[in-house]
């Protein structure tokens, strides 16, 4: 055998040895990642006996295994543990979707677009912005009343620049003058709100206990 011959077959032969020792590293990495799926695949979920009818699937209901239908389930809402009220995106489930009142799409379930659900009589579930609504102000249902405050930014009740709430009583009332300008006044002592907002005082009166009499 000439010496080339020989350089040659050296060559193949470290070829050969190289690949025989990266393959059963990748394989091993590949087959891991395989177990691994088929393991999450077995191990997610709790197991239902019997098992569950068509259309409905086992969920974790309170630490219990239990059937549901994800279709209309308020708790299991689309897949197990998303729970529409909780997570104040809708106060119902229909088509797996979670429904706040008469929006089918649902709320987003943040701070900006959350489901309330007014008193009863109070008119329909809506996607309310606790940040910015009079009717949901940081929370369902926390209403800035108009005594206390003219709008409701992030999240709390304030009047004009006063950067808070007034008390809402006789000695602390939000009120607005001509220009909409809003603040917390005393009516029974202000001129331009004497007794109530906007009733003011003309020429030659004061306000005193509310009422406008003669100076």
């Amino acid at each position: 055998m000439s010496a080339r011959t020989c350089i040659a077959a050296l060559v193949v032969l470290v070829a050969s040895i190289g690949c025989g020792d990266d393959a059963p590293a990748a394989d091993a990495g590949f087959d891991a990642a395989i177990d691994a799926g088929h393991d999450a695949g077995s191990d997610a979920g709790p197991m239902c006996a019997p098992a569950c009818e068509p259309g409905t699937a086992c969920c974790d209901d309170e630490g219990t295994p239990a059937c549901v239908a994800l279709a209309n389930d308020i708790h299991h809402c689309g897949f197990c543990g998303l729970d529409c009220l909780a997570t104040r995106r809708g106060d119902s489930c229909q088509a797996a979707q979670c429904a706040c009142g008469d929006f089918l799409l649902g709320c987003v379930g943040t701070f900006a677009s959350s489901c309330c659900v007014p008193p009863e009589g109070g008119g329909p579930p809506v996607c309310a912005d606790l940040a910015r609504s009079r009717e949901h102000c940081g929370d369902c249902n926390v209403e800035c009343v108009p005594e206390q405050a003219d709008r409701c930014d992030g999240g709390r009740c304030m009047c004009g620049d006063e950067r808070r709430a007034c008390a809402g009583t006789d000695a602390d009332r939000c009120c607005g003058d001509r220009m909409d300008v809003f603040s917390c006044v005393d009516v029974t002592t202000d001129r331009d709100h004497c007794g109530e907002c906007g009733n003011r005082c003309t020429a030659g009166f004061r306000c005193d206990a509310g009422e406008c009499v003669p100076l």
